[in-house]
């Protein structure tokens, strides 16, 4: 056995090591050009343009996220139809009757004016089942790989526990991947669909579509927040500070702190360009 060894080793031709220089292996910015000298700051705001651009999603996954998220949405109101049909169905074959019409026609209940049936015309629009998208996709910010966050207004109670099972048995739907948090401070279904996009279902979260609303606005006054953002959602994410039960920072709080920074910061007040000074910027943020 030993032999063999020897054997095989001896056999094995010697390579050759070459002695590489350290810049080799960098890439060559298309932007730099040696007949001048580029100071450091210009070299990093560079850098960061195009790692931006690199983080930005394609047209295609846009697509893709966009047909998913519809077909999902319908997934989800279709699977609560079923559930109250079965519900419906149960309560009829226990003997359940509706006695509610009898009771108005015995009780001169059943005449309404015009005014009260439109009011409840209304009430029971508000009160419609609907799916609707809020966080980082809604606003744009997102980056490739990151979940999507939905809300179902609905007043069925344990409609996400229900749901459960029947996103299980969608083709959709990867059935391993459908988990649900109920010990969380806000219950979530999760659940991936077949393109590898992950969801994250939360019940009545008004408040996140406010959330949205608002980020919407700052982002309509204060476009190049998208830049800077963009790129500290991957600075965190990258060193696990992205996450808010394990202290770092989430989504919401992280674009709060841009806008403080930047309401704050003198020479964006005073109009200077942004595009052209993100490294400053940058490294005037992680000092602030």
């Amino acid at each position: 056995m030993q032999g063999d060894y020897i054997q095989i080793k001896s056999n094995e031709e010697s390579r050759p090591y070459v002695v590489f220089d350290a810049l080799a292996f960098l890439s060559i910015n298309p932007k730099y050009n040696q007949s001048r000298k580029i100071s450091f700051m210009d070299h990093l705001n560079n850098e960061l343009r195009q790692f931006i651009e690199f983080l930005r999603p394609s047209d295609e996954e846009v697509t893709l996220r966009r047909v998913m998220i519809k077909r999902v949405k319908e997934l989800i109101l279709n699977g609560l139809e079923e559930i109250k049909r079965e519900r419906t169905c149960a309560k009829e074959g226990n003997g359940y009757f509706d006695n509610t019409s009898k009771i108005r026609e015995k009780d001169g209940i059943e005449n309404k004016s015009d005014d009260k049936s439109a009011v409840e015309k209304n009430e029971n629009q508000i009160c419609e089942d609907r799916v609707e998208c809020f966080g980082s996709y809604e606003t744009g910010l997102y980056l490739p790989g990151s979940d999507i966050d939905l809300t179902l207004f609905t007043d069925e109670k344990d409609a996400l526990k229900k749901l459960q099972g029947f996103l299980c048995t969608s083709p959709f739907i990867f059935t391993k991947s459908v988990i649900f948090l109920s010990k969380a401070r806000i219950p979530i279904l999760r659940f991936m669909d077949v393109c590898h996009f992950r969801y994250d279902l939360s019940l009545n979260q008004e408040s996140g579509i406010i959330h949205t609303r608002f980020i919407k606005k700052a982002l309509k006054q204060q476009p190049y927040i998208k830049d800077l953002s963009l790129f500290l959602k991957y600075f965190l994410k990258s060193r696990g500070l992205n996450e808010s039960k394990r202290g770092g920072l989430c989504s919401y709080a992280q674009l709060l702190m841009l806008i403080n920074f930047l309401n704050l910061h003198p020479l964006v007040q005073r109009q200077m360009p942004v595009a052209p000074n993100l490294s400053v910027l940058f490294m005037d943020f992680f000092s602030f």
